[in-house]
């Protein structure tokens, strides 16, 4: 192709011509600036490239990244993982080869979206979701497939959004059980409208109490007496993570700090207890995941099968994100929450901001900085 012909096919002759007598009427004070931002405006958002590849989570554990690759930029996105999964939940797909991250590879995902997924959405338009998700779903049922892929594809066709939202509340986790079971964590009374004062008082919490308890009960004590110590009594109150799944019995008791076993009302009648001794806010995922509970005001669950006040989402259970908006239309006050294996991916709080979410639960102290930045960016 001659360079005529290449210069005629693209119409590069009157797009530079228009672009330069724009920057001329507007005075652009950094006029190549000016004229690289309106020339960026003038590409599309279609797909030109799709890779996926592993990275780790939280744990040291593999997880899948995809990078989607457009006119515009490369977007990014992780896939979360859970410590364990819901019946109703999408699967994860490991290598199971015990040579190599003790079986929890994931090339085999990574394959799976290189080989099968890529050429089908390579094309296709980012700001498409509804339809690549649609795509996705008609062709695996694997959550690190499809999850990555639709999230890459989210912020690629949303890199011209500008608008303004209000910033969720912080629920910062501030210690733990020795197993890992139980986390507890703090977060700023309803009616608190400042989030930087809001960040304040968790952050000075989380430094006045110690990040593991021998169980949870010590825990709730030693952390009620740190919310007293730094004088935030009756504004930051505790949320308690019982991930009760994890201490189920087979036969269907509650193997609660290891040192008795309850059953479904002596465990009620033990939270009711608590709520009366301690500063709690709510008690979430109090018993198993797949067990229908009587609904109190004080339980919250991450399912969506439970009648609670505020629905906790964990976004990568729901495999893509047109799915995620449906579950959350059903729900007036949500939080945004991680997951145990979650990465440097901070699509939570970006989900968090569109969905109007109540809270936004974000693990670890460096991740409440894209509250930081968004609340500084703002004033």
């Amino acid at each position: 192709m001659s360079l005529a012909d290449y210069i005629k096919l693209h119409h590069l002759d009157t797009v530079l011509s228009d672009t330069l007598n724009q920057c001329i009427k507007a005075r652009a004070e950094n006029p190549l600036r000016y004229m690289a931002d309106s020339l960026l405006n003038k590409t599309t958002f279609d797909i030109l490239h799709c890779k996926a590849y592993y990275v780790f989570d939280s744990r040291g554990v593999p997880t899948t990244e995809v990078a989607i690759t457009t006119a515009k930029g490369v977007y990014r996105a992780t896939c979360p993982s859970g410590s364990f999964q819901t019946l109703s939940e999408f699967v994860e797909r490991r290598d199971d080869d015990p040579g190599k991250y003790n079986g929890r590879g994931v090339m085999r995902a990574v394959h799976e979206i290189n080989e099968k997924i890529s050429p089908l959405i390579v094309g296709k338009c980012a700001t498409d979701q509804e339809q690549i998700d649609h795509i996705l779903l008609e062709n695996t049922s694997l959550v690190n497939v499809m999850y990555p892929v639709s999230v890459a594809v989210y912020k690629a066709g949303h890199d011209n959004t500008n608008g303004r939202y209000n910033a969720p509340l912080p629920i910062l986790k501030v210690c733990e059980t020795p197993g890992f079971q139980q986390q507890l964590c703090v977060v700023p009374v309803n009616k608190f409208n400042d989030h930087e004062e809001a960040v304040r008082m968790c952050v000075e919490v989380y430094h006045a109490c110690p990040r593991i308890c021998d169980t949870l009960v010590h825990g709730l004590s030693v952390l009620t007496k740190a919310i007293s110590t730094v004088r935030h009594a009756g504004k930051v109150r505790i949320v308690v993570d019982m991930n009760a799944s994890e201490f189920l019995t087979e036969d269907n008791y509650y193997e609660f700090d290891k040192t008795a076993k309850l059953n479904r009302d002596e465990m009620h009648a033990m939270y009711k207890r608590w709520t009366s001794e301690y500063p709690i806010e709510w008690i979430e995922n109090p018993f198993d995941h797949e067990e229908a509970f009587e609904p109190r005001d004080y339980y919250l669950s991450s399912h969506p099968i439970h009648a609670t006040q505020l629905f906790c989402l964990k976004p990568s259970q729901y495999g893509t994100v047109t799915r995620i908006k449906e579950v959350c239309k059903s729900f007036g006050s949500i939080i945004v929450s991680n997951r145990t294996g979650d990465t440097d991916d901070t699509f939570e709080y970006t989900l968090a901001l569109e969905l109007g979410a109540k809270y936004i639960r974000l693990g670890n102290v460096p991740r409440l900085n894209c509250l930081m930045r968004d609340l500084n960016l703002s004033n």
